[in-house]
This record gives structure tokens, sequence and C-alpha cells, in this order.
């Protein structure tokens, strides 16, 4: 397992990752109320991405063929990292809407979208509805910062 089959090393990644949310999930706390425990969601979560990783490695046996890497494009990884920090200190601060839209509109463009007024409004849109869902319907607090809501 080299960097000649990226495949073969994204699929052990993945199964190390899926075992620590497994192992995660089963060592934390129940506190007793509900009907579901906290720790299955992550459980299945954690067995879908084995079976993930398990597909990848026998896909990638089966076909014989193992794809070359291609070189990085450090930029967007980079500028990821800046958006995702500036994200993480504008969230208590200007609160959910106002931290994670412009972070949705800056990831758009960091992809590559060019359509600005889009990326606005479908952003809004997103962090708006998610944000009610998050407050309103399962009742799970997120900073307001300045707004009013």
């Amino acid at each position: 397992m080299t960097l000649r089959h990226p495949d073969l090393s994204g699929a052990v990644a993945i199964a190390l990752i899926a075992i620590a949310v497994i192992v995660g999930a089963l060592l934390s706390p129940d506190p007793g109320f509900g009907v579901v425990r906290p720790a299955t969601f992550p459980v299945v979560i954690g067995i879908l991405m084995l079976v993930s990783a398990a597909w990848l490695v026998f896909d990638t046996i089966r076909s014989g063929t193992f794809p070359e890497l291609e070189p990085l494009d450090r930029r967007p990884l980079a500028y990821t990292t800046i958006a995702a920090g500036a994200f993480l200190l504008a969230f208590t601060p200007l609160g959910f809407i106002l931290s994670a839209t412009p972070y949705l509109v800056a990831q758009a463009r960091i992809l590559g979208s060019r359509a600005l007024v889009r990326d606005v409004i479908a952003s809004a849109a997103f962090i708006v509805a998610l944000y009610i869902l998050f407050v309103r319907v399962l009742t799970i607090d997120l900073p307001n910062g300045p707004l009013p809501f």
C-alpha cells in the first residue's frame, strides 16, 4: 500500500475512522432518556463506512488497475482551511446564520462557482432552513449573534 495504490490507502483510512466512530459512540454515556440511544446513529454510520471501505478494497483488487495520482493543487485546500478557521472564529460572536452563509458562499467560490448572486441566495436559504431545523424542530440551540432570533 503506497502512493501507487491510493484507493487502498483511502480504504484503510476510511476503516480506521469508522472504527474510531464506532468505539467513540459505544463509549459515550447514555443519559437514559429517549427511545433510541445516542450511540445508535454513529454506530450505523461507522458500519456503513466499514462496508464502504471493504467495497473499495474489493473493487480495487477486482479491477486490477491502480489509478495514478495527479499533482495536488494546494490552493483550494489552503483557502478551505482559512475559510473554515474564519467560520469557527466568527461562529459564536456573529451567530450561525451570519457566519455560515458567507462560509458557504466562500466554499462555492473556492470550488469554482462564478455565480455570486445564486450562491448568496442558495447559501442564505439553506442556512436559514438548517437553522430552523435545528432550533425549532430538533430544539438544539445555535448562536444568534446580533440577530434577534
